[in-house]
């Protein structure tokens, strides 16, 4: 099969890495400078001047140059930050102390500490961004230090859901192609496909080709797995291509490396020896600190050998793979070049050291719950045992292969269904969406023309009224009631259009009255004795898991039972809570952004738009009534 190589040793090629390679070294000693002329600076800057300046030195230093210099500069704007009351330069200097703690693997725990307090501090100062940005961080030590996937995937969820509703598409890209990957390395590949094709969508819309050539490898990596080689080629070829256009070595190295899988796994060994070394040589040549990036590179090239024969260059690269991802101390790397590395000794009649790979392979999968590397391990265990003459325990580890295999293809279904329901999903959706556009655009004109009829009557009658003041004042005030009436009706019309919705939405829902009931008592039960809707982080999801409910049958209740939505119901129960706190002659002193996050709420902007809902008054405005006996306590 004829393909395009990207090739470095031709004359000109060899010219744009020695370019490339210049100007890295002239930057990096322009850099070196900067920064040594900025350290000096900040010595002898005092007070909020060296705030600033230690804040504006941290994105400048490469993160493997961190040290105690750096720890001790972080800790001490974290104190000046502290004495400055500059809330957003405290969230900056705990963000960068948990990143010199994580890179430098000194105390992971102690990294979460510091990254929770700082994506405290940007819910307060009502930056969504930069909470999500910390909820991502949060994730990766969860994932990559601490192997806890489930918590990795809540707080990656929570930060795909902020960037969501704040639109920022770059850090949005960058949380939805964690989700896919992380996905992957479990297995659930229907969900991978989804999460990864919406980063792609989402990298052509922003207009970045970096990042679309990482999604077209990674759509090409799944598209991989789930066995559709057509598709799989062409997103690699396209990536090549688009990395090369952009004369991103590191980028063409990656993609040559998926190529060099792709080709082994359709068994044209040529192309795929051809493409393993030319990725190892761009990284080797061009990008030397990427160990990482190398190492997997090594293991695809040992993997072709070991296929072909050459047993003794395929346990070379192996070899030489495991030592660098033992220094990176990356679990799930270690357990698959173990297990190649396990299949080559086995190869080879050493049986002894095979089995020491096997086993220790076994060991990091079954601790770090990497299904589809058991999968293969399984079945590598029953050929080892078969090998030995141990046709039980052969026998033993072939259904055990057997039922990951069914538990992974009964989450993976094939790729003609998923296709289909993938467009189908993303049809219904879009359909949904302008239909409820459309239903919202007539709402609000009906009440437009409402309030604009209102408004024009109002004005007839004042002019024609105007020589009785008292007569006018009084018309004023009709007119008043009748355009509160119109928005009463407004949103009573609205409520009725949702409800209209909830019930086409429940028509095919299995839940019964009773089940209903019950689940609603269970609910108010946990709102008096527990007051759950205190807590700020509550959502359906979490409050579901509590309950270990349906999500669905459990909105539905709230929806149909409740007559609210479940953030308005919470949201109800909060500023409940908030007329208490206003109301006690106690907290008169307390500020009203205390009061709001002692309801429940996680910012004032929020916790003002509820209770103004609520209640046709602000809450400052509420407390000085309630201190002259105007407005009743809430029971």
């Amino acid at each position: 099969m004829a393909a395009v190589i990207y090739n470095p040793t031709d004359s000109e090629m060899r010219k744009e890495i020695l370019l490339i390679l210049f100007f890295v070294l002239f930057s990096a000693v322009f850099h070196a400078d900067k920064l040594a002329e900025m350290e000096k600076q900040i010595d002898q800057a005092p007070g909020k001047k060296r705030l600033t300046l230690i804040l504006s030195l941290f994105p400048l230093l490469p993160r493997p140059e961190f040290h105690d210099r750096h720890a001790r500069l972080a800790e001490e704007a974290l104190a000046l930050s502290r004495i400055f009351h500059d809330r957003r330069a405290e969230a900056t200097s705990q963000k960068w102390l948990g990143h010199i703690q994580y890179i430098r693997g000194k105390n992971y725990t102690r990294s979460l500490d510091y990254f929770f307090q700082a994506r405290e501090c940007y819910q307060r100062l009502s930056d969504p961004d930069g909470a999500a940005e910390m909820n991502q961080e949060i994730s990766n030590i969860f994932r990559f230090c601490l192997n806890d996937n489930p918590h990795a995937f809540i707080f990656l969820d929570k930060a795909i859901a902020i960037l969501r509703r704040s639109r920022n598409k770059p850090l949005l890209f960058r949380a939805l192609t964690n989700r896919a990957d992380l996905c992957e390395k479990l297995g659930q590949y229907p969900a991978a496909l989804t999460f990864q094709l919406e980063a792609y969508e989402l990298s052509r819309e922003i207009k970045n080709p970096a990042r679309t050539a990482l999604s077209l490898v990674n759509l090409g990596k799944l598209h991989m797995i789930i066995g559709d080689t057509d598709l799989a080629r062409e997103k690699l070829i396209q990536a090549k291509e688009l990395y090369e256009s952009l004369r991103w070595p590191f980028g063409v190295a990656r993609a040559c490396s998926k190529l060099a899988e792709f080709y082994s796994q359709m068994k044209e060994d040529a192309l795929a020896v051809e493409y393993g070394k030319k990725a190892l040589q761009l990284l080797q040549e061009c990008c030397p600190a990427e160990y990482m990036q190398i190492s997997e590179d090594m293991t695809i090239l040992g993997s072709i050998y070991l296929k072909t024969g050459q047993y003794l260059n395929a346990l070379q690269y192996f070899q030489e793979a495991l030592a660098i991802q033992r220094k990176d101390r990356q679990a799930q790397s270690i357990a698959r070049t173990l297990l190649s590395l396990g299949k080559t000794l086995l190869a080879m009649g050493d049986l002894e050291r095979a089995e020491k790979c096997f086993q220790e392979s076994l060991g990091i999968a079954k601790k770090n719950q990497f299904v589809v590397e058991l999968k293969e391990i399984y079945l590598a265990l029953s050929d080892f045992h078969t090998r030995k003459g141990d046709d039980a325990c052969a026998l033993s580890f072939i259904r055990r292969h057997g039922q990951l295999q069914e538990n992974i293809l009964g989450k993976a279904a094939s790729k003609a269904i998923r296709d289909i329901i993938l467009r189908y999903e993303g049809e219904k959706i879009r359909a949904d969406l302008i239909q409820k556009d459309r239903t919202r655009n007539r709402i609000l004109l009906a009440a437009f023309l409402a309030v604009s009829s209102s408004l024009a009557l109002l004005g007839i009658r004042f002019r024609s009224s105007s020589q009785k003041e008292a007569n006018a004042q009084s018309l004023i005030i009709l007119k008043d009631r009748e355009l509160w009436e119109h928005q009463t009706r407004f949103e009573t019309l609205q409520s009725e259009m949702e409800r209209l919705f909830a019930r086409k939405k429940y028509e095919k829902s299995n839940l019964t009255s009773n089940l209903a009931r019950e689940l609603l008592q269970r609910v108010e039960s946990l709102i008096s004795r527990e007051k759950i809707f205190l807590d700020s982080e509550l959502s359906l999801k979490s409050l579901a898991e509590r309950m270990r409910v349906n999500t669905s049958y459990l909105s539905q209740t709230i929806n149909e039972y409740a007559g609210r939505k479940f953030k308005d119901y919470i949201n109800y129960l909060r500023v409940q809570e908030s007329m208490k706190l206003l109301a006690m002659p106690e907290n008169r002193r307390q500020g009203i952004i205390d009061i709001a996050f002692a309801s429940g709420f996680n910012s004032l902007i929020s916790f003002n738009r509820a209770f103004r809902k609520y209640n046709q008054t602000s809450p400052e405005a509420y407390r000085q009534a309630a201190a002259e006996n105007a407005f009743h306590l809430p029971k």
